[in-house]
């Protein structure tokens, strides 16, 4: 018994020093992870459902998902993006065309068979002649950096023909940032005139359905009968919160050497700099670039805010873009003229997104541009029935003309409008 005692008491001591030694751990492993930031509060509603955390993209499409969202059926295929199924092989004899960018391309508040890749392949596949497939890998949330990034990684897998990027409002805002909708995304900056990729990985905020041991229940390990909860230690919060089970079998190390390959220029910094619309420029001039070494031809589609189509004498936010598009020989399909007039149904009820209505005029915008019908693209450029010899290379990016002064609509302070 005389022995008993001190060998309880030293047993107690030394799973309190190894507790602490634990937990000091983990701290130091917390702060080399680097802690979501405290605007990152979890994901919305929307992305909760359908999205889940990404290393490299921040987030993207949650596979076989099937949900009923703003009154319309959504389907998820098995790589986690809107739509039939598509392998990554191209059949022989099949034309491709991959869509990539935000809400406005993954189809916010329509139906399956009204979402812009769809209504396009409907149009492409009416006319005699090749097959096409048409691939969406829009994912709500995006800024043009993800989208880009989704590209790099997902995208030329399904070796296309045309790749067409919607540009919405948000994009610029969201270029700026690196937390977007409550969680943390990639960031790209200048450095020296180089462009560069920062924030990666980004930190995982709390919430996602595919990253928490305990889903939506806050956990508490509270000590009886005292205020200590070990649910907020750092050992705690890395088993409950930082996914130690997904980060064994983390997909993103691979999409980040492919990103490497191409950008060149990876590394994080406590401040970016570098304007979001300067920077979607960039990466489409990137994205030309890219496009056109795989043989595919890069279109734009641009989609106005509301009040740009109903007044027409407002400029757009995407007008400091459009002649650095036009002198690079970029194609792309502005939505303002061919939407005016019809303002009230080819948009959402008091909401910016495309109708059905409204992404039928879009997929039959692109459909013309696409066939080179007339004069369908806002720029001549090549159209998908030409070679892939023919396509130019421009490794410069487009520098923003602002001369016109900033656009009153556009929000200030990097502040992230209502999508």
């Amino acid at each position: 018994m005389k022995r008993l005692l001190p060998n309880l008491f030293l047993s107690l001591a030394a799973i309190v020093v190894c507790a602490c030694l634990v937990e000091g751990f983990f701290r130091v492993l917390a702060r080399g992870q680097g802690a979501p930031s405290p605007e990152a509060t979890g994901p919305t509603a929307e992305h909760y459902r359908f999205n889940g955390y990404h290393p490299l993209l921040g987030y993207d499409g949650l596979p076989n998902v099937r949900a009923r969202f703003h009154g319309q059926t959504v389907t998820h295929n098995a790589q986690g993006n809107r739509g039939d199924e598509v392998r990554f092989e191209k059949p022989p004899g099949v034309k491709r065309v991959v869509v990539i960018g935000d809400s406005q391309a993954w189809g916010y508040g329509v139906a399956d068979d009204q979402t812009i890749p769809v209504q396009l392949a409907r149009l492409l596949n009416a006319d005699a002649g090749a097959r096409y497939e048409v691939v969406n890998l829009g994912v709500g949330g995006y800024g043009t950096d993800q989208a880009f990034l989704k590209y790099l990684v997902q995208g030329r897998r399904y070796a296309p023909d045309v790749v067409v990027l919607t540009v919405f409002k948000n994009d610029p805002v969201e270029n700026a940032r690196t937390v977007a909708w409550g969680v943390e995304k990639p960031r790209f900056y200048l450095d020296g005139g180089r462009l560069c990729l920062g924030n990666v990985p980004p930190a995982r905020a709390p919430g996602w359905p595919n990253n928490r041991l305990l889903a939506d229940r806050e956990a508490s390990l509270r000590v009886p009968g005292t205020s200590i909860d070990l649910a907020r230690s750092a050992t705690g919060q890395f088993f409950l919160r930082r996914e130690w089970l997904p980060s064994l079998m983390a997909r993103g190390d691979g999409d980040l050497r492919a990103v490497r390959d191409v950008v060149g220029c990876v590394g994080n910094r406590d401040a970016y700099p570098g304007d979001g619309l300067e920077i979607l420029g960039r990466l489409v001039g990137e994205l030309r670039r890219i496009t056109a070494a795989q043989g595919a031809r890069l279109v734009l589609l641009l989609v106005p805010k509301t009040k740009e189509v109903e007044d027409s004498a407002l400029p757009a936010y995407y007008d400091p873009l459009t002649p650095g598009f036009r002198a690079a020989g970029i194609p792309f399909v502005d939505l303002r003229g061919r939407l005016r007039g019809q303002a009230t149904a080819a948009f959402l009820p008091n909401d910016p997104h495309l109708s059905a209505a409204g992404s039928r005029a879009a997929a039959e915008a692109l459909h013309a541009c696409l066939l080179g019908e007339g004069t369908a693209c806002d720029t001549p450029g090549p159209t998908v029935r030409d070679t892939a010899g023919d396509v130019p290379d421009h490794t410069e990016g487009v520098t923003p003309d602002t001369r016109r002064g900033p656009d009153p609509g556009q929000p200030a302070g990097g502040a992230v409008v209502s999508r």
